[in-house]
C-alpha cells in the first residue's frame, strides 16, 4: 500500500502518541482536523492500524509475563483451528502468534504465580482433547518496542517503550475495579476518542483523563500507541530468537542497543530459559533478515551462540491488558 505525503506525516505523528486528540495533532502539522480525522478513520478500516492500545507494565501490577511454545504433533487442520481458538480466548492471554505456518503456536500470558501458569494448561486439556504439547516456558524479563514505525524509526524520546520490574518498588499497585475498566477499554477496544472511552466506563471525561493521568504517574501506563499491520507495507515479521550460555548485564545491554538503533526491530524481550533474547524484524525478504543476523554476529561475536530465524509470523490475539473481567491481580 502506498501513502500520500500528508498520510505518512499523520501516521508517523500518531504512531507511538495515540493518546494525543485529533485538535493537538492537526495543529502540530499545520492540517485540518478534519483531514486527520478522516485519515486515522481510513488507517483503521483499511486495518493497518488493528488498534489503538495502551502500554501496561505488568511488573507494576505484581504479574510476570510468560512466553509458553506449544504444537498439535498429529493434529489436524480441524484440530488446529479449534486449538488456536480455546487459547486465544484464555483469559490472561496477551497474544497467539503462529511461527512460521507450521502448527506451532505462541502463547503469552501474564500470570502472578506459575501454578496460575499450570492451571491455564490444565484448563486448556480439559477443554481440548487431543495432545499438545508443551515445548518451553520461557519468562520474558525485559520488553521494549523501539520501533513500531514500519519506516525510518522515530526520535528516542517519542518510540521506546518498555516494561520490567521497577527499581526501589517491592509492592504491587493495588488498583479498583474503574482503573481495571479503563485499561481493559484501552487496550481492548478499536479507536476511541476520550469521551467514547469515558461513556463506555461510565464515568465524567474529567473523571476519566485524571485517572489516566494517575496510571501514568504510577508507570503502569507507560505510553499510548497503535498497533500496526506491517504486512500492509509488504514487510515480513521474523522472530529471531538469540541463544547464549550466560549474558552478563553488559552484554544485555549491549542487545538491547543494537535494537534500539536498527531501524528493522520492531519489538525486543530479554528472556530467562534457554533463549536469552528475541526480537521482531521487519523486512522486505528473509535474505534482508539474514543480514541482520550477520550483524549481531560480528558485533556479538564470542557472546551469542547461534540465532535462529523463524519466519513469516502471524497473530491472532494481541492486547497488554487481556484482563476483561476487573477482579484483584494477587488473587490466584
Amino acid at each position: 500500500m502506498t501513502l500520500s505525503d500528508a498520510q505518512r506525516k499523520i501516521l508517523l505523528a500518531v504512531i507511538m502518541q495515540a493518546s494525543k486528540s485529533e485538535a493537538e495533532i492537526a495543529r502540530d502539522l499545520g492540517m485540518r482536523m478534519h483531514t486527520v480525522r478522516r485519515t486515522i478513520q481510513m488507517f483503521l478500516e483499511r486495518k493497518i492500524f488493528i488498534q489503538r492500545s495502551a502500554f501496561v507494565n505488568p511488573f507494576v501490577l505484581g504479574l510476570t509475563h510468560h512466553s509458553t511454545l506449544l504444537s498439535l504433533p498429529l493434529g489436524s487442520q480441524k484440530h488446529y483451528l479449534k486449538f488456536r481458538h480455546i487459547l486465544a480466548n484464555i483469559e490472561g492471554a496477551v497474544a497467539v502468534i503462529e511461527h512460521g505456518g507450521a502448527h506451532q503456536l505462541e502463547l503469552r500470558t501474564y500470570t502472578n504465580s506459575l501454578w496460575h501458569l499450570q492451571n491455564i494448561f490444565d484448563a486448556i486439556a480439559k477443554e481440548f482433547e487431543y495432545p499438545f504439547r508443551i515445548h518451553e516456558s520461557l519468562t520474558i524479563l525485559e520488553h521494549e518496542f523501539p520501533g513500531l514505525s514500519p519506516w525510518n524509526p522515530l526520535p528516542k524520546e517519542q518510540r521506546i517503550f518498555g516494561y520490567g520490574p521497577l527499581p526501589g518498588r517491592s509492592e504491587a499497585i493495588q488498583l479498583d475495579e474503574r482503573d481495571h475498566a479503563i485499561l481493559s477499554t484501552l487496550c481492548n477496544s478499536k479507536y476511541m476518542s476520550w469521551n467514547q472511552v469515558a461513556r463506555e466506563v461510565s464515568m465524567p471525561t474529567s473523571s476519566l483523563t485524571y485517572r489516566i493521568a494517575h496510571l501514568e504517574k504510577l508507570g503502569v501506563i507507560q505510553g499510548h500507541y497503535y498497533v500496526v499491520d506491517v504486512r500492509m507495507f509488504n514487510d515480513l515479521p521474523i522472530l529471531l530468537q538469540v541463544s547464549s550460555r550466560a549474558l552478563k548485564v553488559e552484554d544485555r545491554n549491549a542487545i538491547k542497543n543494537f535494537c534500539r538503533l536498527h531501524p528493522k526491530v520492531a519489538w525486543m524481550s530479554i528472556l530467562f530459559g534457554s533463549l536469552s533474547a528475541e526480537m521482531l524484524v521487519r523486512v522486505q525478504s528473509h535474505e534482508e533478515a539474514r543480514s541482520i543476523i550477520s550483524d549481531m554476529s560480528n558485533q556479538f561475536l564470542g557472546t551469542i551462540d547461534s540465532v535462529y530465524m523463524t519466519a513469516p509470523l502471524k497473530f491472532f490475539k494481541w492486547s497488554d491488558y487481556p484482563f476483561k473481567k476487573h477482579m484483584p491481580f494477587l488473587v490466584v
